[in-house]
């Protein structure tokens, strides 16, 4: 299974187009949790209630998990309540 801070590593490329910054400095990524089976469930916060690019930043988050090697199934969720 692939280990959480490769991952971590790998989302810090997950450029928001708003701010330019990725989605880990920013303090979007609420929870990311890797199971031995190599299993990636993430949740996402927003920046702001109406953010426009959340759902670009939920699909770029979701493939950048799946092409990492081990990684068998990714979630990507996102909690309008842990906006910043």
């Amino acid at each position: 299974s692939p280990d959480s801070l490769i991952i971590l590593h790998r989302l810090h490329t997950v450029i928001d187009p708003e701010l330019g910054i990725d989605i880990v400095r920013i303090g979007l990524l609420e929870t990311l949790r890797v199971d031995t089976t190599g299993v990636v469930r993430v949740v996402l916060g927003l920046t702001s209630p109406l953010c426009p690019y959340i759902k670009h930043l939920a699909r770029a988050t979701l493939d950048t998990i799946i092409n990492t090697p081990g990684v068998r199934r990714a979630t990507v969720k996102i909690d309008p309540r842990l906006g910043r």
